[in-house]
Formats: structure tokens, C-alpha cells, sequence
């Protein structure tokens, strides 16, 4: 079924600038994905996969492998090591 309402077929100017730069977004936007993959190889960062000293610390506390005075100790040292 067909409408006449008056109005004329089509999205008019506007529309087809918006769609135009929204279609450019896009396509920009997976260029730039699959470049920056190929640039940095698909690896995920190396920052979330190496646990910090403070990280291992706290593993072998919970653990038990170290008592509650070593462990502060050691925090206390690695603390200082990591303001100078």
C-alpha cells in the first residue's frame, strides 16, 4: 500500500550526507581495527598478562606460604624499591 501524503519519496539531502559520514565512520573504523591489529600482531596487552610483585606477594600470602611479619616486610621493601 502506497501513502500520498504529500510528502516527496526519498530522504532529501540531509539524509544522504548523514548516511554518507556514517557509512565512512564505519568503514574508517574497521580499517583502522584491522591495521592497528596487523601493526600490533592480535596480542593481547602484556600489562594484564604479568602479575606486578605486589600481585605474587599477595598469591603466596594467601596461599600460607609466608607468614603475616614477612609479608609485611617484603610489601614494605617493594613499596620503597617502587618510590625511588
Amino acid at each position: 500500500m502506497h501513502w500520498d501524503n504529500g510528502w516527496y519519496d526519498g530522504m532529501g539531502g540531509w539524509g544522504w550526507f548523514f548516511m554518507a559520514v556514517l557509512m565512512l565512520a564505519f568503514w574508517g573504523g574497521v580499517v583502522w581495527m584491522v591495521t592497528s591489529g596487523l601493526r600490533h600482531g592480535f596480542k593481547p596487552s602484556s600489562a594484564a598478562a604479568a602479575p606486578g610483585p605486589e600481585d605474587i606477594l599477595n598469591d603466596r600470602f594467601a596461599r600460607g606460604e609466608i607468614e603475616v611479619e614477612e609479608y609485611h616486610h617484603r610489601l614494605d621493601v617493594i613499596r620503597a624499591k617502587r618510590g625511588n
